[in-house]
């Protein structure tokens, strides 16, 4: 009896360990996207711009900063940092372009 009560044991525990595994799949499937929390909750891409079929222009918000990034397959490049002057995170969106791109915020005139 006892090969029969070991045999018994492991199908117990491979069932429990596969309901387990189905559960945390299914809570990763449909739990949804979560809240961004800690030092960088308070990061937004502000709008992009392409630039050729490979690199990209970006504006990241970070905080009360406004980050100028080319941003491609060999890496990324700031190229310019500014102060975000009247920051109000309660503003909607500006809408998107027919593309689905966000306008580039506008900065001073070089």
């Amino acid at each position: 009896m006892e090969g029969l009560e070991f045999i018994r044991a492991m199908a117990a525990l491979i069932l429990v360990l596969g309901l387990l595994l189905a559960l945390a799949w299914i809570m990763r499937r449909f739990a949804g996207p979560t809240a961004a929390r800690g030092p960088l909750a308070d990061v937004s891409i502000v709008g992009w711009k392409p630039l050729d079929q490979r690199r990209k222009l970006a504006v990241i918000r970070w905080g009360q900063a406004e980050h100028l990034v080319i941003l491609g397959p060999q890496g990324e490049t700031l190229l310019e940092t500014r102060a975000v002057k009247h920051f109000n995170p309660e503003l909607p969106a500006e809408p998107a372009l027919e593309n689905g791109a966000q306008p580039l915020a506008e900065g001073p005139a070089p």
